[in-house]
């Protein structure tokens, strides 16, 4: 019986997922949006003091929004770059304090890693609404729960770059192409790690999408 109430479960998830491009599960679990002829452009890990900046300067060339879901740990070491990315327009979210898988982390503790986060973004200047991306894209029932009590929305992606394993530019940007349709978020990586590539990935990736006729906002403007 409970396998069968699960698997009902699963299967109304899937299917809103497919024809609303998100579900619900507690809260709004976005993966991308059948409505919008727009993209998101997001940024997953940092902020970090050379990619970050890099990133902003590209963006800045094309004159283009873009959500950083940045680390609570990571905007600590670095909260100039945080005050220039809402200087300058960009979105910022909520990707966690330390950057740990949530699936077996206590309510307390996952409760904990999201309010820690907000309270240093809110110190540092960020209003409205602070969306949340999981580490790793990776939760089960109590993280979707701890982020409705908080008054939450997860956002996730459905164009994956993979530029964390990647071994070229030509693979992130293939990848990318590949997969890119009006409505979609792109997720990149700015932080924690080497993102020469990814950086390389995206000033060769963004002419190509303004020339195929792709416009660029933020999470929030997406919604609406």
């Amino acid at each position: 019986m409970y396998i069968i109430i699960i698997a009902m479960i699963v299967l109304v998830l899937a299917l809103e997922y497919i024809i609303l491009g998100k579900c619900f599960w507690f809260t709004e679990i976005i993966f991308y949006n059948p409505h919008s002829k727009k993209l998101v452009l997001t940024f997953d890990d940092g902020p970090h003091p050379i990619y970050t900046r890099e990133v902003m300067g590209i963006l800045r060339k094309y004159n283009l929004p873009a959500t950083f879901f940045v680390c609570g740990k990571e905007s600590e070491l670095h909260p100039e770059i945080i005050k220039e990315l809402i200087e300058v327009g960009h979105e910022i979210g909520n990707h966690s304090w330390n950057h740990k898988n949530m699936i077996f982390k206590t309510p307390k503790k996952i409760r904990k890693e999201l309010a820690r986060t907000d309270q240093l973004l809110r110190n540092l200047g960020v209003k409205g609404d602070i969306h949340f991306r999981p580490p790793f894209t990776r939760f089960f029932i109590v993280t979707p729960l701890i982020a409705a009590t908080m008054k939450k929305k997860l956002f996730l992606w459905n164009i994956p770059s993979k530029d964390y394993r990647s071994k070229s530019v030509d693979e992130i940007v293939g990848r990318i192409l590949k997969r890119v349709k009006k409505g979609g978020i792109i997720v990149m990586h700015d932080g924690r790690a080497d993102r020469s590539l990814s950086v390389q990935a995206l000033e060769r990736l963004l002419p190509i999408l303004i020339q195929r006729g792709f416009e660029f906002t933020t999470c929030s403007e997406y919604l609406r």
